[in-house]
């Protein structure tokens, strides 16, 4: 029988060895029988229903949560797109989990130090570049190395491109991170970047992987282009050069002179009076010739100086200038030797400052008398509102790649053995007054002569024609 009827016979007072004796008694029994069904029935059916409506509400909870969940994700995933695809910077993911079993392959074969097993199989490395597969790269990093899709790098990405060292350098740092269990590394390269030549500062990272190592299933490497800033580190280091130079020059140009100046003057003041008058002359000439260049270097000096702030004074007036330019090359010839000078072709006028103009032709004349051939020849022409002079000389010339440079303060095309370095000075110097003056300052090589072309406006007009790319009729020599 039932247990639980057992029991409920029980707590009546009856069991099936003493059944009830009046037809009542049963009746009551079947009524509480009865009852206790209904009321298990029902506390069932409750209990059932509440279970039901529990299970529907924790469904829904969890549904919402999934919901909730996979919007973080959508939205955690967007914004690293935007992130990734909009970043300035070069990107590129990449799935490396290959490169980490290459380098768990070489533990394997007994490698114990990764950067002397590849100084020994430098071909190598390409195994472990080529085993990096590129998922995806942004637009930064596609204009970086001059390609317009993800799909033209994963065409590059073969051994043709990493056959050279160079090319493969980038990478040996991010492989080295890989065999060292790192999940980041940070490092400077200067390498070619397909076929293109940059310096740039590399990050590589991945995430964690629940036990702590590194998931290199979803690497991304970032590049900065700091090529531009290298070559600007480059220049600056060349102007400290230049400047440095620059001082030892002016301290050896103004010794040079200033130790004639000394010699003779000690030389006429202990033996004055022993010397005869021609030789006390030639000390006095050589002091003079000597101040004068001294001058005109520290001319040279305050003009430079001066235009960097604007402040150089230029007062310009109509003037011959063969007169100009014979007294030029008279004092020239006083100091820098003796030369054959053509200037009879000198008859043209224009709007100058009498003193700078004078500068420029001593700058250009010296240069010439130091570094340029045995004949030297100066003529002007007037054409329009234009007028020329043109200095030349029949030497090698400026190297085509230097024929920029000496323009700019500090540069010097030659260095002649035997022959004082000058400052660097004269030639910039010497385009900024003539720029100064409305006029400019070139230089060409044609024929076997090396040509000045000094423009200044002309008497005729004040509008200024530029005449670089027109031939002068100056050019041919007989």
């Amino acid at each position: 029988m039932n247990a639980v009827l057992l029991r409920q016979l029980k707590r009546m007072g009856l069991s099936l060895d003493k059944p009830p004796k009046h037809a009542k008694d049963w009746a009551m029994l079947l009524d509480r029988v009865s009852a206790y069904y209904e009321d298990s029935d029902r506390n069932r059916y409750l209990l059932e229903r509440s279970l039901a409506i529990s299970g529907q509400e924790m469904a829904e909870v969890l549904n919402r949560r999934q919901e909730l969940t996979n919007q973080r994700i959508q939205r955690s995933e967007s914004h690293y797109r935007n992130l990734f695809v909009n970043n300035p910077i070069a990107l590129w993911e990449m799935d490396q989990t290959d490169v980490g079993h290459w380098v768990t392959s070489l533990r394997d074969l007994g490698v114990v130090d990764l950067e002397e097993y590849l100084d020994d199989h430098p071909d190598d490395l390409v195994i472990g570049i080529l085993s990096m597969e590129i998922v995806d790269a942004n637009d930064a990093a596609l204009r970086l190395i001059g390609i317009s899709s993800p799909e033209q790098l994963t065409e590059k990405w073969n051994e043709d491109t990493f056959r050279q060292e160079a090319e493969r350098a980038a990478f040996r740092p991010l492989i080295s991170a890989i065999w060292n269990g790192q999940t980041n590394a940070t490092y400077e390269i200067s390498t070619q970047m397909m076929n293109r030549p940059m310096a740039g500062i590399v990050n590589w990272s991945t995430p964690r992987n629940p036990d702590g190592t590194a998931d290199l299933s979803k690497a991304v490497v970032g590049i900065v282009d700091i090529t531009k800033v290298k070559e600007a580190e480059r220049r600056l280091e060349e102007v400290i050069r230049s400047k440095d130079e620059f001082l030892a020059s002016v301290s050896h140009e103004l010794r040079t002179p200033l130790t004639t100046i000394y010699g003779s003057a000690e030389s006429l003041i202990e033996q004055g009076a022993e010397l005869d008058e021609e030789l006390r002359s030639e000390l006095v000439q050589f002091m003079a010739d000597e101040s004068r260049e001294m001058a005109n270097m520290v001319e040279d000096l305050l003009v430079a100086a001066r235009a960097e702030i604007g402040k150089v004074n230029i007062v310009q007036e109509a003037l011959d200038l063969g007169p100009m330019v014979s007294d030029v090359i008279t004092a020239a010839r006083m100091h820098e030797g003796h030369k054959e000078v053509e200037f009879n072709s000198v008859t043209s006028s224009a709007w100058v400052d009498p003193t700078r103009f004078k500068q420029i032709v001593r700058n250009l004349l010296t240069n010439a008398f130091r570094y340029g051939g045995d004949h030297i020849r100066i003529e002007s022409i007037s054409l329009g509102p234009t007028t020329f002079l043109l200095v030349s000389d029949n030497g090698t010339g400026v190297p085509e790649d230097r024929r920029d440079a000496i323009f700019e303060a500090y540069e010097r095309a030659h260095k002649r053995s035997g022959v004082t370095a000058s400052v660097g000075l004269g030639l910039a110097v010497s385009r900024q007054l003539a720029r100064l003056m409305g006029g400019d300052l070139n230089y060409e090589y044609n024929d076997g002569w090396s040509t000045f072309r000094l423009e200044m406006p002309s008497v005729e007009g004040n509008v200024r024609t530029s005449m670089r790319d027109q031939d002068l009729g100056l050019r041919q020599v007989s």
